[in-house]
């Protein structure tokens, strides 16, 4: 096939411009999949599940520290009014009867005391617990919002630059004879239709061509488009 050594320049030129508009849209499809938000989202919804049980384990262990705190008074309250009893009885027996329900009263009491101490304990560690899932949490909900501001931006450009390069790619197209492009159109509707000879190897395939297939190639005149003898790519020397 005919072709000037400019027309080579130019089918060069389109076939890299092919090349980045393929790059672009394999750029814009990766954002588009959403695969990579997808995992930040699972990321903050299981961040958000573990800060659900944080909260619901401290208000817990609140729960039974009210309770306890409740039981203690009710004791205390009960331990005063036996005392205030014993100190008007004049009954042995009754006198009895007392002391030994103050002393049931005062084990109790202490049981209680320890009980409530206990769960101090564990509403301090709930706590820090909690706090650590609200700071992963909000470290996953920002990692999220800034990797889809930078999706946006980045579909943005991408989207920019997919217009600024197939509105070269459609002039420079254009500027190619009729033949040349239809042949071209042809092959890179394949893979890659045009490549740069680079040493011995094929630009497109990335294969080193035969010493044969080497001089065929370099000896073929500077206007005629010799192939890949692998890939069958237009060749540019």
């Amino acid at each position: 096939m005919k072709a000037t050594p400019q027309i080579q320049q130019l089918l060069l030129l389109v076939a890299n411009l092919d090349l980045d508009i393929s790059r672009l849209e394999v750029e814009k499809a990766a954002i588009l999949s959403g695969s990579a938000v997808d995992k930040l989202r699972v990321d903050l919804t299981v961040a958000s599940e573990s800060l659900l049980s944080a909260r619901v384990a401290e208000e817990n262990i609140e729960l039974e520290i009210r309770k306890t705190a409740s039981d203690l008074d009710s004791v205390e309250k009960r331990i005063a009014h036996d005392k205030n009893l014993l100190s008007q009885s004049s009954s042995p027996r009754e006198i009895e009867g007392i002391e030994s329900e103050l002393r049931s009263l005062k084990a109790r009491q202490s049981d209680l005391e320890d009980a409530e101490l206990a769960l101090l304990d564990q509403l301090e560690s709930a706590k820090s617990v909690r706090d650590a899932a609200e700071a992963k949490r909000k470290d996953a909900a920002a990692v999220l919002e800034a990797l889809e501001a930078k999706n946006q931006s980045d579909l943005l450009k991408l989207t920019s630059g997919l217009d600024v390069t197939r509105h070269e790619r459609a002039s420079k197209a254009g500027e190619l004879p009729t033949e040349v492009f239809e042949r071209y159109e042809k092959l890179h509707s394949r893979g890659i239709g045009a490549a740069h000879l680079i040493g011995r190897e094929c630009g497109a395939c990335r294969l080193a061509l035969t010493a044969a297939a080497y001089d065929e190639v370099v000896g073929t005149a500077s206007d005629e488009l010799p192939s890949c003898p692998n890939c069958q790519a237009l060749l540019i020397r």
